[in-house]
């Protein structure tokens, strides 16, 4: 396996101003989320409902709500920045002009949303783009994003000139004071075969660990390392749209991160305080 080191450098912000990003950031994330609220209403809980279907296996569940959030991003972007291109979880990619892509998970956490528990958010970034002729490809440095969950009114944001935030106050990540006092979030993929591996993994992992967080919103649990919920993270699989927005705010708050490349299900994807960094990224890697 090899590491590979977020990178958090400084972004040319030639094809638009990094405040203006930043402020489209938020507001797309804010009015999605209002979409979200009010699909996730008991009186549309009947609606939602009928609307289920599944992706990746059975336990892999997608929404109208789903669709009609990522339709409402996407609409918003063609208003206020037409020649960028997009990727989102539910539409693919779009192939713009500019040297800018739009990573959107317009509903993180779809089966907390279905079951009526409320850690879900809405995800977007706005990054580099890495490929010219394949924007799905991985992109590159992030430069502005928010994560937004609509029913706590909590909205997480950071760009590579602004502090990362918290419903406009200044987080950190936590300072733990060993791995073994860390309290530590993960998630898990939908197959079985993948949920066999990890739960092997984590029966390594969860002795040498304070205790395990799974709280089904990948966006939720890298903003909850950044403002102290949480001391570290980790999942296997995670998509673009999962982690660029969460990511760049969590390394804004201060924690360290890399992506680990695992043979069998894709990279790995760790973040946490800088104190228990390396011994937690030693714990993970020796449980693969």
């Amino acid at each position: 396996m090899t590491v590979r080191k977020m990178d958090n450098c400084h972004q040319d912000p030639s094809s638009g101003s990094t405040t203006e990003l930043y402020n489209i950031c938020i507001t797309v994330a804010t009015d999605v989320g209002a979409v979200l609220a009010d699909y996730f209403s008991p009186l549309n809980k009947a609606k939602l409902m009928k609307s289920i279907t599944t992706k990746t296996s059975p336990t892999d569940y997608a929404t109208e709500a789903d669709e009609k959030a990522e339709g409402r991003a996407r609409q918003i972007l063609r208003k206020l920045r037409p020649g960028d291109s997009v990727l989102g979880e539910e539409q693919g990619a779009q192939i713009g002009t500019t040297d800018l892509i739009w990573v959107i998970d317009p509903l993180d956490g779809t089966v907390n949303f279905v079951y009526g528990i409320d850690d879900f958010a809405v995800s977007v970034a706005v990054a580099e783009r890495k490929n010219a002729e394949n924007p799905d490809a991985a992109h590159g440095r992030v430069i502005a994003g928010a994560v937004y969950n609509p029913i706590k009114d909590e909205l997480f944001s950071a760009s590579v000139d602004q502090k990362p935030l918290l419903n406009g106050t200044e987080i950190n990540v936590s300072n733990p004071k060993s791995l073994e006092t860390s309290l530590v979030g993960t998630g898990f993929g939908y197959s079985r075969e993948r949920r066999d591996r990890q739960s092997l993994s984590l029966a390594k992992i969860l002795p040498r660990v304070r205790d395990i967080r799974r709280m089904g919103a990948a966006s939720l649990d890298l903003c909850s390392v950044a403002c102290g919920r949480l001391d570290a993270y980790y999942e296997v699989g995670l998509k673009p749209w999962d982690q660029a927005a969460g990511l760049l705010i969590a390394g804004a708050a201060g924690a360290k991160s890399s992506e680990i490349m695992t043979a069998e299900d894709g990279p790995l994807l760790l973040a946490a305080a800088p104190n228990v960094y390396e011994e937690l990224l030693t714990t993970v890697k020796s449980s693969l």
